[in-house]
């Protein structure tokens, strides 16, 4: 049965693609309305989920999928027109390899042990919610024209370490869970 939350997952998934069209033909007004749906979507998936009891091994699977697509495919549309060149091409290359390497990581890992269960943890929604604000802070200084070069500095070295720390963090997570599973077969 596909449940409300899993149905806002969805609606952000489909909100990929035409937020990359906005970002790419430079539309920010409509790039910044898809992108702020995306993100209530994103922030009520979860909480309508725990609310109405309605989790779901589909919408675990899925919300995590289309926060990495919103995020990656933003930043690589924004990398992709010449306007946006605060964004250092670095820091696209952080957050994708971060994206691939907890992807990769619990794969593996479920291929390897059956199943994994990669809880959210705090830094990684700091993470999100940090790279959500510099997308829209992007979008809103291409809608006015209006910008200081040390936000947009202070914003992505802010991102970084949170992108850092979360990695740090679900990475604790795997590498714990596949000791504990080696060590009592759970």
């Amino acid at each position: 049965m596909i449940t409300i939350p899993t149905i806002l997952t969805l609606i952000r998934l489909f909100l990929v693609v035409p937020l990359a069209g906005a970002i790419l033909d430079q539309s920010w007004v409509i790039a910044l309305l898809i992108f702020a749906i995306a993100v209530v979507t994103d922030l009520l998936d979860g909480y309508l989920a725990r609310l109405f009891k309605q989790e779901s091994f589909l919408g675990a699977c899925l919300d995590p999928i289309a926060d990495k697509l919103l995020i990656v495919t933003s930043y690589g549309a924004l990398l992709c027109q010449s306007r946006s060149s605060f964004l250092p091409e670095w820091f696209f290359y952080l957050v994708l390899g971060k994206e691939a390497l907890l992807v990769a990581g619990a794969m593996i890992f479920g291929l390897l042990q059956n199943r994994v269960t990669i809880c959210a943890t705090w830094a990684g929604k700091y993470a999100m919610v940090a790279q959500s604000v510099l997308i829209a802070s992007i979008f809103i200084k291409e809608m006015v024209g209006i910008w200081h070069p040390i936000i947009g500095e202070i914003l992505i070295w802010i991102s970084t370490a949170l992108v850092i720390v979360a990695l740090g963090s679900y990475s604790s997570q795997l590498l714990f869970a596949l000791v504990r599973k080696k060590e009592y077969g759970r």
